[in-house]
This record gives C-alpha cells, sequence and structure tokens, in this order.
C-alpha cells in the first residue's frame, strides 16, 4: 500500500470515528444521559479528538495539491496504523454503548473506562498517528503574552 492511501484512509476514520462517538452520546443523551453525565464524556473525548483531527486536517489542506502516491509502506506498518484506529473505535463505542444497556452500573466507571481507553488505546494510537500525520507541539506555537515578553 502507498503511503497517501493509507493516511487518506486512517485520516477520513479517525475523524469520522470521533465525530461518530460524539454525536452517538449526545443522541443517547436525551435518554440515557444528563446534560452534564453526556458533556463529561465528550469533554474526555475531545483532547486526543482534537490533537488528531488538527494533525490529520493540517496535512490534508497541506497536500491539497498533491498527486503522489507517496513511499509504499510495509504489511506491519499497514496494519499497526489500521489495528490502532479500529480497535479505539470499538473500544469507545462499546463503553458508550455499555452504559443504555447496564452493563456499567454508575456513570463514574463510564467515565474512568472512556478515560483508560483514551489513554491506554491513544499511546499507540498516538504512535501509529504521529507516524502518519505530523502532530502538533506544544512548542510549535507561543502565546501571544509569551511573544511579547521576547
Amino acid at each position: 500500500m502507498r503511503l497517501n492511501k493509507l493516511k487518506t484512509i486512517v485520516g477520513i476514520f479517525m475523524i469520522c470515528a470521533h465525530f461518530g462517538a460524539m454525536l452517538y452520546v449526545l443522541a443517547l443523551g436525551a435518554q440515557y444521559f444528563t446534560f452534564d453525565q453526556a458533556l463529561d464524556i465528550v469533554l474526555i473525548l475531545a483532547p486526543l479528538f482534537s490533537a488528531f483531527t488538527l494533525a490529520i486536517v493540517t496535512d490534508f489542506v497541506k497536500n491539497r495539491s498533491g498527486r503522489a502516491a507517496g513511499a509504499r509502506v510495509n504489511g506491519a506498518f499497514v496494519f499497526v496504523t489500521l489495528f490502532f484506529p479500529i480497535i479505539y473505535t470499538i473500544a469507545i463505542f462499546g463503553l458508550i454503548t455499555a452504559w443504555p444497556m447496564g452493563w456499567i452500573g454508575k456513570i463514574e466507571q463510564l467515565r474512568r473506562g472512556v478515560g483508560a481507553c483514551e489513554t491506554l488505546i491513544g499511546a499507540g494510537l498516538g504512535i501509529a498517528m504521529g507516524a502518519l500525520f505530523e502532530m502538533p507541539k506544544s512548542t510549535d506555537r507561543k502565546s501571544p503574552r509569551a511573544q511579547d515578553q521576547t
């Protein structure tokens, strides 16, 4: 598989998966969550979503007119970069679904489960996404206040 094709597949999948998870929480919110509970889950999902979406969209915009297929990537790399997004998405949707099904008894357990998923699977996902897309660094952008002091 070519790198740019893999980047497109993974990038579109991750954006759709994250938006889908947040919309899923909000859709279930009317019946199964209070507003605060739904907002808590969305806010737990937001940091990883924001970082990945920023990196993906930046890459897509930067390479908007590029037609090169990119370098060939080996099967192990393709597997890892597809495996972590798929496992992450299954885990997040599974946890969110477990709440209305009654498999998770307390909202704190759901929050912890989503947080653990974001942390544990997100670590592997971050490595895979970092290999595909240039991830934003906190040192890349200085606040206006920091620029004034220099």
